[in-house]
């Protein structure tokens, strides 16, 4: 080996030995996948209640119309399946449907569920006391 040979390598190895390599930091994507992965199962999550919630509500919709076009001229069974509807968008076991008659009064015209409060047909005083009958007489 000749003389100037040496004095590289050995150059080389001082300064080798004398330098260390900055450690890296990891790429974005592995730093932050964690987190990404746990922020796309919450909007997964999400997008699928809403897909479920509007494939719900097209559901309703559709069993209105069905009932409109079967009997367009019977109002009691587009009402009944109208509170069916409500009932299973709501989630609850009982839902009905009030016609305001005569400027006060209010008439159970459509029904689902069991509920003794109200029979079909029952007619009652508009008050304010009544929750149905306040939210009658705030929107006329």
């Amino acid at each position: 080996m000749r003389s100037g040979e040496a004095g590289r390598k050995a150059g080389r190895a001082q300064r080798g030995a004398s330098v260390k390599p900055k450690p890296r930091n990891p790429p974005k994507s592995a730093r932050c996948r964690h987190s990404v992965a746990a922020d796309s199962d919450t909007n997964v999550a999400i997008l699928k209640r809403e897909r479920d919630e509007a494939l719900e509500q097209q559901r309703a919709t559709s069993e209105v119309l069905r009932a409109i076009s079967d009997v367009p001229t019977d109002a009691s069974s587009i009402l009944a399946a109208i509170a069916q509807s409500v009932a299973r968008l709501l989630e609850v076991t009982d839902a009905e449907i009030n016609m305001l008659i005569d400027g006060n009064l209010l008439r159970s015209v459509a029904k689902v569920g069991r509920s003794p409060n109200w029979p079909l047909g029952t007619t009652r005083v508009c008050t304010e006391h009544l929750n149905p009958g306040v939210a009658v007489m705030e929107s006329a």
